[in-house]
C-alpha cells in the first residue's frame, strides 16, 4: 500500500548544473509503482519529476533533458 508523505520544499533546486526552482520533495513508502520499495521523489514546478530515489536498492533516476511547451 502506497503511503506518500510531503517532507520539503526548496525554493531553488540544482541537479547536475541545471536550477529548478519550486520543487517539493515527496516520500513514498512502500510504492507499487517501484517494486514495493521505499522511494523519494524531487518534482519542479511546471517541469514535473526531475529526481526519483529508490532507497531500498540505492537506484537514482535524474532527468537529463526537457522541453516545456506552453
Amino acid at each position: 500500500m502506497d503511503q506518500l508523505t510531503y517532507i520539503k520544499y526548496y525554493n531553488l533546486f540544482i541537479l547536475n548544473s541545471k536550477n529548478f526552482s519550486a520543487t517539493q520533495k515527496w516520500f513514498n513508502y512502500g510504492s507499487d509503482c517501484d517494486d514495493g520499495q521505499n522511494t523519494t521523489y524531487y518534482i519542479a514546478k511546471n517541469i514535473g519529476i526531475v529526481r526519483r530515489e529508490q532507497l531500498d536498492s540505492n537506484r537514482t533516476w535524474n532527468l537529463i533533458r526537457y522541453n516545456v511547451v506552453q
